[in-house]
């Protein structure tokens, strides 16, 4: 069963923190599809990556530049897993209607925008009614922290 996180920014700026958390999942082994809603955001986090930190690099791909399974980090609007990734990175309230095709999840909303809070916690609820049971982490100081 796939194992779910819900990482909650807290505020923090979702670029650096996306970096250092793909850095994370690369330097586990990891592939990733970080899956937004809208081609305008992908296009924002894509060269948000390559610049978010002037020492490190962040191999990464989306359908513009093609070549999926020669990138460990896939950018995508679709719901597809084309880069043979484990990890999905969910933002903007993507869909995760394929969760069983990875084996992590992890989504990544802001608490302090109402609108987010408020699809996080009707899409904690929807996993909790089909048995999946999702775990808290709260962006603080630079890394992440559970909450209950």
């Amino acid at each position: 069963m796939v194992s779910v996180e819900f990482r909650d920014l807290a505020g923090s700026a979702l670029e650096p923190t996306l970096g250092r958390l793909l850095e994370e999942q690369l330097a586990e082994g990891r592939r990733v599809v970080v899956r937004l809603v809208s081609e305008e955001r992908l296009r924002g986090v894509d060269a948000g990556l390559w610049t978010y930190h002037p020492a490190s690099f962040l191999p990464h791909g989306s359908p513009a530049v093609g070549r999926p399974a020669d990138h460990p980090i896939w950018l995508s609007t679709q719901v597809e897993n084309p880069n043979g990734a484990s990890v999905l990175i969910l933002l903007e309230d993507a869909v995760a209607d394929d969760l069983e095709g990875f084996e992590r999840c992890l989504y990544v909303f802001d608490r302090t925008d109402p609108d987010a809070r408020r699809m996080a916690r009707e899409r904690w609820r929807a996993l909790r009614e089909s048995s999946i049971t999702p775990l808290y982490l709260e962006h603080a100081r630079g890394s992440w922290r559970t909450k209950d």
